[in-house]
């Protein structure tokens, strides 16, 4: 659990650092020491450690004999203020829940397009309020993906807010 938190943490989707300098800081956090430790550890070449070490380094992660700061948390989130990445990790996951909502809302949809008009299933029957009713139309008729997508963004932006107060 611990290993999928640091992975995901939102300094690694900053340009430049990525998983394999991540890989190398939980290394670090593990216990390895040096350079060859740490290359057995992670798999990554000399020179692409040394490089994790210096850029670790400047952010505050590592200290100057190579040992990781002892307030992580903390280092990593001032780390990733720094970089302007804070809060990426949480826009992704809200634009991925907002896509398979909107999927899911264009498979009913179709369903109930295709459907014979005497079978029509009932619209209002979804336990997601923003679901139910018809997916929004462009005004040829066309599906509008954007505007539903847009919809979704902003009613789990509101749903976050909420839960936030």
């Amino acid at each position: 659990h611990q290993t999928l938190l640091h992975a995901r943490h939102d300094l690694w989707s900053a340009p430049g650092l990525g998983g394999p300098c991540g890989a190398t800081h939980r290394a670090l956090l593990a216990g390895h020491r040096g350079i060859a430790s740490l290359v057995h550890a992670t798999g990554h070449s000399p020179e692409s450690i040394s490089e994790h070490l210096e850029q670790l380094r400047e952010l505050g992660l590592v200290t100057r004999c190579g040992r990781a700061v002892q307030k992580v948390a903390s280092a990593m989130a001032a780390a990733a203020a720094r970089l302007g990445v804070t809060g990426v990790v949480e826009a992704r996951r809200r634009l991925y829940t907002a896509e398979s909502l909107m999927w899911e809302w264009w498979q009913r949809e179709l369903a109930w397009r295709r459907a014979p008009r005497l079978r029509k299933p009932i619209r209002a029957e979804h336990p997601t309020p923003l679901l139910r009713g018809r997916f929004p139309t462009k005004a040829d008729g066309r599906a509008d993906f954007a505007g539903a997508l847009g919809r979704l963004l902003a009613s789990l932006s509101r749903a976050s807010a909420l839960e936030a107060a």
